[in-house]
């Protein structure tokens, strides 16, 4: 190809399927949610946009105030939400993260059930096929496919946009063994999971019971995170994991969505090394030097993010330009300490859509 072809200055695309949610996160038992859309896509849709990409969810929400909110702020980061599908009978997915930080330790657990009116939370529901067959129509072929959860409409998006020359990035919630994960796994060029600190001991592959099964098409990287531990990643035809230590930050808030910036921060430094470079993202895919050292930024974006509320507040507090400055130039493993500024924006908006409806304050249940 030209060197035009890799040194164009249009924004990089991504299109994103799979966990988009709102998300309400009680602060240090505050008694007013912050609230956010959230979900791994979510979060990777939200923080490259904000980063300069151009970024297309493809999702499902009810008609209720909670899909409302979740569909302004995704439009308010630059996100295209025109085939989130709003549906009259569907209650938009939610999840609640209580959260406890001093600063130094940081604490969250993930509620299923409203502590407020005990209702149970509505869960993800897969994108419809319809509007799978609506995108493939009228959006040109992305740079990235991103998705997180395995379904129908996930694979066939997979699928198409593999053939089609885009970069495929599969990041499960769990490597549960199924047949469909196993055919997610063998449609992705990337494959990212967490594992639990403890497993910090375990550097050969087959160590992971899947990969024994997929040996024959494992995806050209596979990078396996380990919180404030560091991450494992491992190249194709590599039978030993390659380990980064983390970065430390001077203050900790709230670790929830450090993995999503990760995968924004790797995502975004391996698209700019490709132009300085003049090669396309999947030919970058081979060079293990440029590799490492978009992971290496990954990990400084992805402890940034940990000094602020919510896996959103580190844009809601900062803009990229300093943002980016601070994780360039940071050469040693302590970040800088930055006062977290954000605020619930959403606040003042949902009390006027509340006002004279009988709606739960914490989960905007009826």
């Amino acid at each position: 190809m030209s060197n035009k072809t890799f040194r164009s200055k249009k924004s990089p695309t991504i299109i994103g399927a799979g966990l988009i949610v709102l998300d309400a996160i009680i602060n240090n038992g505050a008694k007013v949610p912050i609230f956010r859309t959230g979900g791994t896509c979510g979060n990777v849709l939200a923080g490259l946009s904000f980063l300069g990409w151009k970024s297309t969810s493809v999702s499902r929400t009810g008609m209720d105030i909670a899909g409302e909110i979740l569909v302004k702020d995704l439009s308010k980061n630059g996100v295209n939400v025109s085939y989130i599908t709003k549906e009259k009978d569907l209650e938009t997915p939610r999840i609640i993260e209580r959260l406890k930080s001093n600063g130094r330790k940081t604490k969250h657990s993930f509620l299923l059930r409203c502590p407020t009116c005990h209702t149970f939370l509505p869960r993800f529901r897969s994108p419809r096929l319809d509007a799978i067959n609506d995108i493939l129509v009228t959006e040109k072929i992305p740079d990235v496919y991103f998705f997180d959860r395995v379904t129908p409409a996930t694979l066939k998006l997979a699928g198409v946009y593999r053939d089609r020359g885009a970069l495929i990035f599969f990041e499960p919630s769990n490597l549960k063994y199924n047949a469909k994960l196993e055919e997610a796994i063998r449609l992705s060029h990337i494959l990212k999971f967490s594992d639990n600190e403890e497993n910090t001991n375990l550097h050969d592959i087959k160590d992971i019971p899947i990969m024994e099964k997929i040996k024959s098409y494992v995806p050209n990287l596979i990078i396996r995170t380990l919180g404030e531990a560091g991450l494992f990643f491992s190249f194709k035809g590599s039978e030993k994991w390659q380990f980064q230590k983390s970065f430390e930050l001077g203050v900790l808030k709230d670790s929830c969505g450090a993995g999503d910036w990760c995968t924004v921060g790797f995502l975004f430094h391996l698209q700019e090394l490709a132009i300085e470079h003049n090669i396309s993202l999947l030919d970058v895919l081979d060079k293990k030097i440029l590799v490492k050292k978009a992971l290496v930024f990954a990990q400084k974006l992805a402890s940034l993010s940990c000094g602020f509320i919510g896996a959103r507040g580190l844009p809601n507090s900062l803009d990229k330009k300093r943002i980016l400055k601070t994780v360039s130039s940071c050469t040693k493993i302590n970040l800088p300490i930055i006062k977290d500024l954000g605020k619930n924006n959403n606040v003042v908006y949902i009390k006027k859509k509340m006002d004279g409806i009988n709606l739960c304050p914490t989960c905007l249940s009826n």
